[in-house]
């Protein structure tokens, strides 16, 4: 069955700190793989709420991590789409909340 997206929040930041502790030891694609789950979390809580710009900041650092994911497993073309998406979201709704 699929999680209420209440918790949607709480499961990417879960992601996100497996996806640090991959990149601190080196695993590429484990941190792909958890990036990826952040990212439909983070993505799906953007869709519904789209002008909260403190879950658009969320999408734009979980973006960093993804690309630092992909930095590590040699997809240059495909870290360079997430930090670019991630500096449009930075752009439009700041770094800091």
């Amino acid at each position: 069955s699929r999680t209420p997206e209440i918790w949607y929040g709480h499961e990417a930041e879960a992601h996100e700190q497996l996806v640090e502790l991959y990149l601190a030891l080196g695993r590429g694609d484990d941190a792909v793989q958890a990036v990826e789950s952040a990212l439909t979390r983070r993505r799906a809580l953007t869709r519904r709420e789209p002008h909260d710009p403190l879950l658009q900041r969320d999408l734009a650092g979980t973006l960093e991590l993804a690309a630092e994911a992909r930095e590590l497993t040699g997809a240059l073309d495909k870290a360079a789409e997430h930090r670019a998406e991630a500096a449009r979201l930075f752009e439009r709704y700041g770094e800091d909340p």
